[in-house]
């Protein structure tokens, strides 16, 4: 998607951006305040862009070029999901089987020309996974992303709801992390607590990689089962152990460190 030919002013006080204009189809006017917001002393954006429309588009057609556009999902798809189009408000209906497929069918709507909006009634359906098998599935499929430096993200799990937690390199490893867990089965939601070196100050950056060489330099942790990593001054521990001692110790060290005034100890003693 080209962003140069967008027509769009945009007016910056104290941090906030308001972006007005026209845009050709609804996923330009994301796109574009996906953009905008990723910048670097953004606060807030008030979007106000809106979608070109001449009226010749009935909602019949727009139905029919969206039904063409789900074709590339399969049968299966376009079985389980209805689409319905009144004033160029598209709402899907239905069950998928991921997240990532409720996600990228929004998008797909999106950018069809005359939808004004899409309001997604889309239901990804219940997995028997618990959540300790869904927070395994997930790692999985973060270690296999070759955007993704695994060791950086921790995973949390509550009622298939997945929360993503830590430092990462650079923005579009964050993007590339939520679209993995998405891509799991039983995943009801993703909720995004990453922050790129961009975006985190250099402080926790310093903390974190301190912390990250005294464990490894700890004979009583083991540094390659042990993440670690700080954040707005608050240590953040999880992986796992096989003793009491080892977690404590863990745990100390990051109390021990100059600059960081909490620790959050997530470390799990496994028997063995």
């Amino acid at each position: 998607m080209r962003l140069d030919s967008f027509n769009i002013d945009l007016k910056v006080k104290n941090g906030v951006v308001q972006m007005m204009g026209v845009v050709d189809v609804l996923a330009e006017k994301e796109r574009a305040e996906e953009l905008v917001s990723s910048i670097p002393g953004v606060r807030r954006v008030e979007n106000y862009l809106t979608v070109a429309t001449d009226g010749t588009i009935s909602d019949e057609e727009i139905v029919r070029e969206i039904r063409r556009r789900l074709e590339k999902y399969g049968d299966e798809v376009l079985r389980q999901v209805q689409v319905e189009v009144k004033g160029g408000v598209a709402v899907l209906k239905g069950s998928l089987q991921t997240l990532a497929q409720k996600h990228a069918l929004v998008k797909a709507c999106q950018e069809v020309k005359g939808v004004k909006t899409v309001r997604s009634e889309l239901q990804v359906q219940l997995n028997k996974r618990d959540d300790a098998s869904i927070t395994n599935a997930v790692e999985l499929a973060l270690s296999r992303n070759p955007q993704v430096d695994v060791k950086d993200v921790v995973t949390f799990t509550k009622d298939g709801e997945v929360t993503l937690t830590g430092i990462v390199k650079f923005p579009e490893e964050i993007e590339a992390a939520l679209r993995a867990a998405s891509s799991v089965a039983g995943v009801k939601a993703v909720h995004n607590r990453l922050k790129s070196l961009v975006d985190t100050n250099d402080r926790d950056y310093q903390l974190t990689n301190l912390l990250r060489r005294k464990l490894r330099d700890d004979p009583r942790v083991s540094p390659g089962q042990v993440k670690a990593f700080v954040m707005e001054g608050i240590a953040y521990l999880s992986g796992e152990v096989y003793t009491l001692e080892a977690k404590e110790a863990a745990e100390a060290i990051a109390h021990n460190l100059q600059g960081v005034r909490g620790v959050s100890n997530d470390i799990f003693v496994a028997r063995h």
